[in-house]
């Protein structure tokens, strides 16, 4: 079940409220990562939703911070960093980080597991509508076939992503 999708200009006004905030405290740091903060700023999640929604079981406990999850896997990369692990004790422990990509709660994202998991299938989803027009179907059925290898095991995002794009 998805939940609590925030629209684009909700985002961007509740992230220019943040920093204000961060600017007078850390002015440095934002001007050092001011094209990262601009990419995010500027990527409008709102389309995904109707490709999104589909995915999700209308039964279960609700997804949260679906659009988190992805603002924060393109930051991960954009800052060079290729580690999950790594990259999710530097979010808990970076406000500045957790703010940019938008998260809601202090316990978001609460655990490792989940946040590979879904930063997994965030990459099969960015795979698939970047890389060409994919009707819903062939995403649905490309994600099914996944789901084992990511439910299973630690991923390595960088040969989970290769493996995926050698395939089309």
């Amino acid at each position: 079940m998805l939940r609590d999708w925030q629209l684009h200009k909700d985002y961007q006004e509740r992230l220019r409220l943040k920093l204000l905030l961060h600017n007078e405290m850390q002015r440095s740091r934002l001007v050092g990562l001011d094209k990262s903060i601009t990419k995010i700023y500027l990527l409008n999640l709102d389309n995904l939703l109707h490709i999104v929604k589909p995915l999700y079981s209308d039964f279960g406990r609700p997804a949260k911070n679906q659009q988190g999850i992805i603002r924060s896997l393109i930051l991960m990369l954009d800052l060079q960093e290729h580690s999950i692990t790594k990259w999710v004790t530097k979010l808990r422990n970076d406000l500045l980080l957790f703010d940019i990509c938008g998260f809601d709660s202090p316990k978001a994202p609460s655990v490792l597991h989940a946040m590979t998991f879904s930063y997994a299938s965030g990459l099969l989803l960015i795979r698939n509508i970047l890389k060409e027009n994919l009707k819903l179907d062939v995403l649905l059925l490309n994600l099914r076939k996944n789901s084992k290898l990511i439910k299973s095991s630690p991923i390595n995002v960088l040969a989970l992503s290769k493996n995926l794009l050698k395939e089309h």
